[in-house]
């Protein structure tokens, strides 16, 4: 799991938009992530607003209640869209080894309560209020109280305007790919 969140909470503005108040440090950041990912996981609204491109080597799942909507756009072994449970999800591709979850608000809180993500990485960007947007959960709970935090790290990498956290969750021995 990977998310940037400003400094008040939020994992985009009121608008949806993400991208004009991240650092150059977190994108650099989250860039390097998803090269290393052979599996990537986001909600319909995180995919309608990044539309990343398909890319041989690397599956991008987008979980949808309606994935008869975006048929044209499906491109097997590198687009999928999905109506499927996150343990289902997780059952389905575990083949994959490491997914890495990229939002949104409700998929990030799914995952987390049924403990499917092992690793987080909250990417703080310090210097950003924005007052109101997208919570990084759907609920409004906070990130502490939903995950099964065992261990928090604070990121060499981390800067003066963005704290790159990494929290390793989940039970003792549990073994997931999200």
């Amino acid at each position: 799991m990977i998310a940037a969140v400003s400094n008040d909470g939020f994992i985009a503005d009121h608008n949806g938009d993400v991208a004009s108040w991240t650092t150059d440090e977190d994108k650099q950041f989250l860039s390097r992530k998803i090269q290393q990912a052979p599996l990537l996981i986001m909600g319909r609204k995180t995919y309608d607003t990044v539309k990343p491109q398909p890319s041989e080597g690397t599956l991008r799942v987008v979980l949808t209640s309606e994935p008869e909507q975006y048929t044209d756009e499906h491109v097997p072994d590198q687009l999928q869209f999905e109506r499927i449970s996150p343990e289902q999800l997780v059952s389905k591709y575990r083949h994959y080894g490491n997914a890495l979850l990229l939002g949104g608000a409700c998929v990030y809180e799914q995952f987390l309560k049924a403990d499917l993500v092992t690793e987080a990485y909250l990417n703080t960007m310090k210097n950003v209020q924005l007052k109101e947007g997208v919570p990084l959960l759907a609920s409004g709970q906070s990130f502490e109280s939903v995950a099964n935090i065992r261990t928090i790290t604070k990121n060499p990498q981390s800067t003066p305007a963005t704290l790159i956290t990494r929290y390793t969750l989940g039970l003792p021995n549990q073994r997931n790919i999200a």
